[in-house]
């Protein structure tokens, strides 16, 4: 067993004993064993959560285990060139890149794959996601008319799935539950009203010439920001995008919880979004 094999077994071994890291990978160039000299060590950590959620791009949120991992991995691996990602807060495509890595510790099996499922789908949806938006970027010093057509045709289009929400507020959970049509129909609801959220957030970033922010979360942050919309509306839609990938890999319950919440909640937020996108344009289309 050469060094570098010694420092990983040593690695697996760390991560086996803390409680708090259910799984942890070595990824990048330390991985694929082409590292030279200064090369870091790259290791993702998926912290435990209190409530045994998958947490994926909670980019808001602390952990304060952090550090002493970092430290802990600097004495093992004799090097302060060391990189620790922490997974739950981690921006998909790094997410997805990491868990490809060479496993350090998988605790929880079934977590690993509900996280790899849902990083994966999300990481695919994203990699086209920055194609448009560096196309978008490229081409507009400012909002240019082809893509403020393609921005009133998204408010439009959210205007037509609005009007869905009667139908949905009468649903019931035995109705949810057992009628597989009826369930269809909301889930995809709500995704076609949150890639219409994630449109509009790319057509207004990029359009102002922002580079492209990291994740989903962070591109609707900065979207809603400039739209100058409330921190509580803009916390909302951070969840419900997020609640798009989520659907297909969460307990029947669970998702009956979080539709609930989308459909008694998020209307007049919607509202604000399309009115907000109006003035961007009116705005954008005088000046």
């Amino acid at each position: 067993m050469d060094e570098r094999e010694q420092k990983i077994q040593k690695l697996k071994e760390y991560f086996e004993k803390r409680e708090d890291a259910v799984m942890a990978f070595l990824f990048g160039s330390q991985a694929e064993d082409r590292a030279h000299a200064s090369s870091d060590w790259d290791i993702a950590v998926y912290i435990a959560s209190k409530d045994k959620r998958v947490e994926w791009e909670e980019h808001a949120k602390e952990y304060p285990q952090e550090q002493k991992i970092w430290s802990d991995c600097v004495d093992i691996l004799k090097t302060d060139h060391v990189d620790i990602v922490i997974l739950n807060r981690a921006p998909v495509n790094i997410a997805d890149a990491a868990i490809s890595g060479v496993p350090l510790a998988v605790k929880d099996r079934g977590l690993f794959l509900q996280f790899m499922l849902i990083v994966t789908k999300a990481a695919e949806e994203y990699y086209e996601f920055s194609k448009d938006y560096y196309d978008i970027f490229m081409r507009s010093a400012s909002l240019i008319k082809k893509d403020a057509d393609r921005l009133r045709n998204i408010v439009e289009f959210i205007e037509a799935q609005r009007t869905l929400y009667p139908s949905f507020l009468v649903l019931s959970q035995k109705e949810y539950e057992n009628n597989l049509i009826m369930r269809g129909a909301v889930e995809r609801w709500l995704e076609n009203l949150m890639n219409g959220v994630i449109d509009i957030a790319k057509i207004v970033l990029a359009s102002k010439r922002v580079p492209n922010p990291y994740g989903y979360a962070n591109t609707v942050e900065r979207a809603m920001d400039i739209l100058a919309l409330p921190k509580e509306t803009i916390a909302q839609y951070e969840k419900w995008v997020k609640l798009r990938n989520e659907l297909a890999h969460e307990y029947l319950d669970i998702k009956w919880r979080k539709l609930t919440d989308f459909i008694n909640v998020s209307e007049p937020h919607i509202q604000s979004l399309i009115a907000a996108t109006r003035d961007f344009l009116n705005k954008e289309e005088t000046e």
